[in-house]
């Protein structure tokens, strides 16, 4: 079976879906068949960084009420690399009464894929938990501000709630801001947050212009983040990879 991974956020903004795009397109580079799920219901947005803006015909709601087969949702992003996608819900008109099997759904899904790597909506609502329930591994997204690492905070007591044990992600870090106090640094971070630290990527300026073109930053070798963020997927494949800063 494969593993279960949602990557989350106490707020928006963070750079969380970014991080799934990059831990999930790092995960099928090195070979591992992986599936990403855009978790947020009509408000998803992953399609756009991945280049398959509009792609999608159907949605996992779609498979939990037998409206079509599981085959008939999934996109394959790349033919070089065993890497799928599947919106959770591509419009809020949806009847979501369905997500209640979430969880079953989920761990079938976990037969098929080395990894299942979830991108669940900002926050702390019931189909954030429902996408959680049962993962191996919950990835926590943050920032280097107060506003955001005490958000993270409250995930991370949702999570140890859940019993699903958590790794951080501070991203977006500007160094500059660190280094004149205006910001806290990656050790008050943690600390704040209570999670043990996988991974630490900084404030990039090549995101924003590959994401508004499509184009997966995780294959783009000129980004600092994306080496960042795919040391994420290294790291939870065992490797041992040191924190930098290029």
């Amino acid at each position: 079976m494969g593993k279960r991974i949602v990557i989350l956020s106490g707020k928006g903004g963070v750079g969380k879906t970014t991080t799934a795009a990059c831990v999930a397109g790092e995960l099928a580079g090195q070979g591992h068949s992986t599936l990403l799920i855009d978790g947020d219901v009509a408000l998803g947005n992953l399609d756009l960084m991945l280049g398959v803006e509009g792609e999608a015909t159907h949605d996992l709601v779609d498979v939990l009420n037998r409206r079509c087969p599981l085959g008939s949702a999934l996109l394959r992003i790349s033919q070089e690399h065993p890497l799928w996608y599947l919106p959770l819900a591509l419009s809020a008109r949806e009847d979501l009464s369905a997500l209640s099997r979430l969880p079953q759904m989920l761990s079938l899904l976990a037969n098929y894929f080395d990894f299942v790597i979830v991108d669940c909506p900002a926050g702390l609502g019931d189909v954030v938990r429902g996408l959680t329930e049962g993962s191996d591994l919950a990835i926590l997204v943050t920032t280097a501000e107060f506003i955001a690492a005490r958000n993270a905070r409250r995930a991370m007591q949702m999570l140890s709630e859940m019993g699903c044990p958590a790794r951080l992600v501070v991203n977006r870090v500007k160094r500059g801001l660190i280094r004149r106090g205006e910001a806290p640094d990656i050790d008050q971070v943690i600390d704040l947050v209570g999670a043990q630290l996988i991974g630490v990527a900084e404030e990039d300026n090549l995101v924003a212009p590959l994401q508004n073109k499509g184009i997966p930053i995780r294959y783009q070798a000129a980004s600092p983040a994306a080496r960042q963020l795919a040391d994420v997927a290294r790291r939870l494949l065992g490797e041992q990879r040191p924190l930098r800063f290029d």
